[in-house]
């Protein structure tokens, strides 16, 4: 379980990437998962390919859909860059 840290941010584009790779292990094709969430094929891209992070209640159905133990799966985290002062 990743722990609450103040320089990591969740990366949009490759939990994208996450999320395809479960969507095709599963042999879901983008339009039946919409359908399946109850989402525009235009919504569901914008998660697939990073332009936005589904919302919790989203990303619970899709744990639950792929058989994930956590939402924490579909997730990747990354180190925020700090600037110096």
């Amino acid at each position: 379980m990743a722990q609450n840290h103040p320089n990591l941010t969740i990366d949009r584009s490759e939990t994208g990437k996450q999320i395809r790779h479960y969507m095709r292990t599963k042999g879901y094709t983008a339009h039946a998962l919409a359908s399946v969430l109850q989402l525009s094929d235009g919504a569901l891209k914008n998660y697939l390919y990073g332009r936005n992070l589904p919302p919790l209640d989203v990303l619970l159905q899709m744990r639950q859909l792929f058989g994930l133990q956590s939402v924490e799966d579909l997730l990747v985290l990354q180190e925020k860059e700090v600037p110096y002062a």
